[in-house]
């Protein structure tokens, strides 16, 4: 069973669309950074996956955008404001949340619904689910949206402070990590607070 498996997979992928990647120009000013994976068979439903902090669109490529084209969906990833795929305006000295929740409203309403198609199902992770629980409330279109270890609506205070009781030395490696950002200069505080000691050096760096 497992052989077969393996083999409808490597089957499904050979007859998969190449991954797309394209630029989008959103109403509010941001070229966007927008990959796109067709369906692998023609469909009307589209997905739309939303990272989180110090990642971008890349991190959907590898293994969940051809996995949702091979089921029947169109999946769209696309890189937050910010993000080295979409830089902010030059000058810009903080990105609001607020900000994020518009360029998905435009990029949805502009280039997924221009031409007639039924709103996506979006799909947050950590601060992406931050951003698509704005997003929902303030009526922006949605087929429906799932949330992947999303950051709470009521922020992540209450859950610094458990791991500061629980594990401190967790809890700072986290912060430094990412409120710092010494995630995106060093392979060993990446390692740390995302993966773990069974993932190649060359991933990691990658």
């Amino acid at each position: 069973m497992g052989v077969a498996l393996l083999l409808l997979s490597a089957l499904s992928s050979l007859a998969r669309a190449p991954l797309e990647s394209r630029v989008a120009e959103l109403s509010t000013g941001l070229r966007m950074e927008w990959l796109r994976q067709p369906a692998a068979s023609p469909s009307a439903r589209h997905v739309l996956l939303v990272h989180g902090s110090v990642h971008g669109a890349w991190c959907w490529a590898e293994h969940w955008m051809g996995y949702l084209s091979d089921r029947g969906f169109t999946a769209h990833a696309v890189s937050l404001r910010g993000t080295s795929g979409s830089p902010a305006p030059e000058g810009t000295m903080k990105v609001f949340a607020e900000q994020h929740v518009n360029d998905l409203r435009a990029f949805v309403e502009d280039h997924l619904m221009s031409t007639g198609e039924p709103p996506p199902t979006l799909v947050g992770h950590s601060f992406g689910g931050a951003f698509l629980y704005e997003y929902l409330a303030r009526g922006h279109p949605a087929a429906a949206a799932a949330f992947l270890c999303p950051v709470p609506p009521s922020g992540n205070m209450a859950m610094v402070g458990r791991f500061l009781r629980r594990s401190p030395g967790v809890a700072l490696l986290v912060t430094k990590g990412l409120a710092f950002k010494t995630v995106t200069r060093s392979s060993k505080d990446a390692r740390a607070v995302f993966f773990d000691d069974t993932l190649p050096e060359s991933d990691v760096q990658r």
